[in-house]
């Protein structure tokens, strides 16, 4: 019966962490990118003050990848998010009444861009949830994980 409640408790902690996938190209060597800036025409269906919060993070986390931010970069960085309203996944139903709160379920995608034609080498997407109505402060710690999580997979070990 011990094993069986450790199970539940380790699946639950697991349940409830940022999921990341990634997609790249596997003929690209990428310790040949060293420099970096933004897509300047980013659409992320955020909020400015959110782009410029994501945009001060990533500017803090990339050069632990060895990147610089350019003026001539090799890579522009380009992230977007699909977000819609739901039920946290913390939620208990008691009969069929819902109790929990609502979450912004995001769907954040991270892409790194050849400058030089545009075509994507590596894409990062993360699903996990921010809380309604987070603060400042809330959303740098949430946006900070989630770019962690995200960049440790950068780079790509080829296969």
């Amino acid at each position: 019966m011990k094993i069986l409640g450790v199970f539940l408790i380790v699946l639950t902690i697991v349940s409830c962490g940022t999921t990341v996938g990634v997609e790249y190209d596997y003929e690209t060597d990428f310790s040949n990118y060293k420099t970096y800036s933004y897509n300047p025409e980013i659409k992320s269906n955020l909020a400015p003050s959110d782009d410029e919060l994501i945009i001060e993070i990533t500017d803090r986390i990339l050069p632990t990848k060895s990147f610089v931010k350019s003026e001539t970069p090799q890579v522009y960085i380009n992230f977007y998010v699909n977000e819609k309203t739901v039920l946290s996944k913390n939620t208990v139903t008691v009969g069929f009444i819902p109790i929990g709160k609502k979450v912004h379920s995001q769907e954040f995608n991270f892409e790194l861009i050849d400058a030089s034609n545009d075509k994507i080498l590596w894409k990062a997407v993360a699903k996990d949830e921010l809380k309604r109505n987070a603060s400042t402060s809330e959303k740098e710690k949430y946006y900070t994980g989630l770019l962690q999580e995200i960049l440790i997979k950068y780079p790509p070990k080829n296969k």
